[in-house]
Protein backbone atom coordinates (compact mmCIF):
# COMPACT_ATOMS: atom_id res chain seq x y z
CA UNK A 1 0.00 0.00 0.00
CA UNK A 2 1.44 3.43 -1.03
CA UNK A 3 1.31 5.88 1.90
CA UNK A 4 2.37 8.94 -0.53
CA UNK A 5 0.21 12.01 0.74
CA UNK A 6 -1.34 13.78 -1.65
CA UNK A 7 0.63 17.06 -1.34
CA UNK A 8 3.44 14.71 -2.13
CA UNK A 9 2.14 13.13 -5.42
CA UNK A 10 3.48 15.68 -8.40
CA UNK A 11 0.27 15.22 -10.72
CA UNK A 12 -2.11 16.49 -7.45
CA UNK A 13 0.02 19.56 -6.78
CA UNK A 14 0.49 20.33 -10.44
CA UNK A 15 -3.62 20.21 -11.23
CA UNK A 16 -3.86 22.24 -7.82
CA UNK A 17 -1.86 24.99 -8.58
CA UNK A 18 -3.26 25.66 -11.78
CA UNK A 19 -6.73 25.34 -10.52
CA UNK A 20 -5.59 28.15 -7.84
CA UNK A 21 -3.73 29.99 -10.09
CA UNK A 22 -6.79 30.40 -12.29
CA UNK A 23 -9.69 30.66 -9.86
CA UNK A 24 -9.42 34.39 -9.99
CA UNK A 25 -10.22 35.44 -13.73
CA UNK A 26 -10.85 39.05 -12.57
CA UNK A 27 -7.24 39.39 -11.03
CA UNK A 28 -4.64 41.15 -13.04
CA UNK A 29 -2.34 39.17 -15.10
CA UNK A 30 1.64 40.18 -14.40
CA UNK A 31 5.12 38.62 -13.99
CA UNK A 32 5.32 37.36 -10.16
CA UNK A 33 8.50 38.36 -8.44
CA UNK A 34 8.60 35.43 -7.06
CA UNK A 35 8.30 32.55 -9.76
CA UNK A 36 9.27 34.62 -12.43
CA UNK A 37 5.71 33.58 -14.41
CA UNK A 38 3.06 35.38 -15.65
CA UNK A 39 0.20 34.66 -13.70
CA UNK A 40 -2.81 36.13 -11.75
CA UNK A 41 -1.39 38.67 -9.00
CA UNK A 42 -2.64 38.51 -5.74
CA UNK A 43 -4.37 41.97 -4.91
CA UNK A 44 -4.51 41.44 -1.69
CA UNK A 45 -1.53 39.49 0.54
CA UNK A 46 -3.26 37.17 3.90
CA UNK A 47 -2.05 38.32 6.96
CA UNK A 48 1.32 37.06 9.28
CA UNK A 49 0.52 36.14 12.72
CA UNK A 50 2.57 35.87 15.35
CA UNK A 51 4.78 38.67 15.22
CA UNK A 52 5.53 40.87 18.23
CA UNK A 53 4.50 44.23 18.14
CA UNK A 54 4.00 45.66 21.84
CA UNK A 55 3.06 48.78 20.60
CA UNK A 56 0.40 48.14 18.94
CA UNK A 57 -3.07 46.01 19.42
CA UNK A 58 -3.32 44.75 15.97
CA UNK A 59 -1.80 41.06 15.82
CA UNK A 60 -1.84 40.05 12.58
CA UNK A 61 -0.34 42.09 9.69
CA UNK A 62 0.38 41.80 6.38
CA UNK A 63 4.23 41.33 4.95
CA UNK A 64 3.07 43.51 1.60
CA UNK A 65 0.43 45.75 1.56
CA UNK A 66 -0.44 49.06 0.13
CA UNK A 67 -3.16 51.21 1.35
CA UNK A 68 -3.03 54.97 0.43
CA UNK A 69 -2.60 56.25 -2.75
CA UNK A 70 0.71 57.82 -1.96
CA UNK A 71 2.25 54.71 -1.56
CA UNK A 72 1.11 53.48 -5.05
CA UNK A 73 3.20 53.32 -8.70
CA UNK A 74 1.66 55.40 -11.32
CA UNK A 75 -1.02 56.75 -9.14
CA UNK A 76 -4.43 54.31 -9.11
CA UNK A 77 -2.63 52.51 -12.52
CA UNK A 78 -0.43 50.30 -9.83
CA UNK A 79 -2.72 50.34 -7.19
CA UNK A 80 -2.51 47.47 -3.81
CA UNK A 81 -1.00 44.75 -4.72
CA UNK A 82 -0.16 45.48 -8.14
CA UNK A 83 2.96 47.82 -6.83
CA UNK A 84 4.72 44.20 -5.50
CA UNK A 85 3.28 41.36 -8.25
CA UNK A 86 2.94 38.10 -6.88
CA UNK A 87 1.05 35.55 -7.75
CA UNK A 88 -1.87 33.64 -6.09
CA UNK A 89 -0.01 30.42 -5.64
CA UNK A 90 3.10 32.09 -4.68
CA UNK A 91 1.07 34.56 -1.79
CA UNK A 92 -0.56 31.44 -0.60
CA UNK A 93 2.63 29.51 -0.11
CA UNK A 94 5.16 32.38 1.69
CA UNK A 95 2.10 33.21 4.20
CA UNK A 96 1.25 29.77 5.09
CA UNK A 97 4.75 28.49 5.55
CA UNK A 98 5.60 31.56 7.25
CA UNK A 99 2.76 31.30 9.67
CA UNK A 100 3.01 27.65 10.19
CA UNK A 101 6.86 28.32 11.33
CA UNK A 102 5.98 31.46 13.50
CA UNK A 103 3.27 29.00 15.33
CA UNK A 104 5.72 26.60 16.92
CA UNK A 105 7.28 29.12 19.66
CA UNK A 106 9.81 26.53 20.73
CA UNK A 107 11.84 27.89 18.18
CA UNK A 108 10.88 31.72 17.39
CA UNK A 109 12.82 34.13 19.43
CA UNK A 110 12.71 37.80 19.94
CA UNK A 111 15.20 40.08 19.76
CA UNK A 112 13.98 43.53 20.72
CA UNK A 113 10.98 44.43 18.40
CA UNK A 114 12.47 41.67 15.73
CA UNK A 115 10.87 38.69 15.73
CA UNK A 116 13.57 35.42 14.65
CA UNK A 117 12.71 32.24 13.05
CA UNK A 118 14.86 29.94 10.90
CA UNK A 119 14.32 26.54 8.86
CA UNK A 120 16.48 24.34 6.64
CA UNK A 121 15.80 23.51 2.85
CA UNK A 122 14.02 19.99 3.54
CA UNK A 123 12.27 21.21 6.50
CA UNK A 124 14.24 18.82 8.75
CA UNK A 125 12.99 19.68 12.59
CA UNK A 126 16.73 19.39 13.79
CA UNK A 127 18.22 22.07 11.97
CA UNK A 128 15.34 24.41 13.20
CA UNK A 129 15.77 22.92 16.83
CA UNK A 130 19.80 22.74 17.02
CA UNK A 131 20.05 26.07 15.16
CA UNK A 132 17.76 28.25 17.53
CA UNK A 133 19.44 26.32 20.76
CA UNK A 134 23.15 27.38 19.17
CA UNK A 135 22.47 30.85 18.34
CA UNK A 136 20.28 32.11 21.81
CA UNK A 137 20.78 29.28 23.82
CA UNK A 138 18.25 26.62 25.24
CA UNK A 139 18.08 22.53 25.41
CA UNK A 140 18.05 19.85 23.24
CA UNK A 141 16.28 16.82 24.72
CA UNK A 142 19.07 13.56 25.39
CA UNK A 143 21.71 16.73 24.68
CA UNK A 144 24.22 18.19 27.58
CA UNK A 145 25.93 21.84 26.93
CA UNK A 146 29.10 20.09 26.71
CA UNK A 147 27.42 17.66 23.48
CA UNK A 148 26.01 21.15 21.79
CA UNK A 149 29.32 22.58 22.01
CA UNK A 150 30.78 19.79 20.52
CA UNK A 151 28.86 19.41 17.70
CA UNK A 152 29.04 22.86 17.08
CA UNK A 153 32.65 22.77 17.01
CA UNK A 154 32.52 19.29 14.61
CA UNK A 155 29.83 21.33 12.10
CA UNK A 156 31.71 24.61 12.37
CA UNK A 157 34.89 22.39 10.65
CA UNK A 158 32.84 21.22 8.08
CA UNK A 159 32.03 17.85 9.33
CA UNK A 160 28.51 16.28 9.93
CA UNK A 161 26.70 14.93 12.98
CA UNK A 162 25.23 11.51 12.17
CA UNK A 163 24.08 10.89 15.17
CA UNK A 164 21.78 14.09 14.79
CA UNK A 165 21.26 13.70 11.30
CA UNK A 166 22.60 17.22 10.78
CA UNK A 167 24.91 17.71 7.37
CA UNK A 168 26.74 20.76 7.38
CA UNK A 169 25.96 21.44 3.71
CA UNK A 170 22.28 21.81 4.20
CA UNK A 171 20.75 24.98 3.16
CA UNK A 172 19.61 27.61 6.18
CA UNK A 173 17.95 30.10 6.38
CA UNK A 174 17.20 32.85 9.35
CA UNK A 175 14.72 35.60 9.37
CA UNK A 176 14.28 38.67 11.15
CA UNK A 177 10.82 40.42 11.01
CA UNK A 178 9.62 43.64 12.60
CA UNK A 179 6.08 45.49 13.26
CA UNK A 180 5.82 48.82 10.88
CA UNK A 181 2.63 50.53 11.17
CA UNK A 182 -0.07 48.30 10.16
CA UNK A 183 2.18 45.79 8.40
CA UNK A 184 5.57 43.78 8.69
CA UNK A 185 9.23 44.77 7.39
CA UNK A 186 12.04 42.37 7.00
CA UNK A 187 14.88 43.46 9.34
CA UNK A 188 17.37 40.57 8.12
CA UNK A 189 17.03 37.72 5.77
CA UNK A 190 20.29 35.19 5.84
CA UNK A 191 20.64 32.06 3.94
CA UNK A 192 23.81 29.72 3.89
CA UNK A 193 24.97 26.28 4.11
CA UNK A 194 24.34 25.19 8.29
CA UNK A 195 27.70 24.62 8.53
CA UNK A 196 29.16 27.89 7.77
CA UNK A 197 26.24 29.60 10.29
CA UNK A 198 27.29 27.77 12.62
CA UNK A 199 31.14 28.41 12.00
CA UNK A 200 30.18 31.83 12.62
CA UNK A 201 28.52 31.24 15.89
CA UNK A 202 31.13 29.16 16.97
CA UNK A 203 33.56 31.64 16.56
CA UNK A 204 31.65 34.35 18.71
CA UNK A 205 31.50 31.71 21.61
CA UNK A 206 35.17 31.54 21.32
CA UNK A 207 35.69 35.20 21.31
CA UNK A 208 33.69 35.21 24.45
CA UNK A 209 35.19 32.40 26.06
CA UNK A 210 36.27 33.34 29.62
CA UNK A 211 39.43 31.46 31.13
CA UNK A 212 37.95 28.91 34.59
CA UNK A 213 34.10 30.42 34.31
CA UNK A 214 31.91 28.66 35.52
CA UNK A 215 28.72 29.97 33.77
CA UNK A 216 28.10 28.31 30.59
CA UNK A 217 28.65 30.33 26.92
CA UNK A 218 27.07 33.55 26.27
CA UNK A 219 24.49 32.91 23.67
CA UNK A 220 23.84 35.77 20.77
Amino acid sequence: MNNLYPQDDLAIRKAWEEFFADSDEDAPNMQCLVTGKVQHIARIHPKIKGVVDPNSSLTDKSLVSFNDVSEESYGCFKSQGKNAPVGKYATFAYTAALNHLLANKNNVRTVGDTTVVCWAEGAESIYQTFGTAALFGGEIPSLSENDLRAALKRLADGLPCGELGIDPQRPFYILGIAPNAARLSVRFFLRDSFGALMRNVNAHYDRLEIAGARSGAMPL
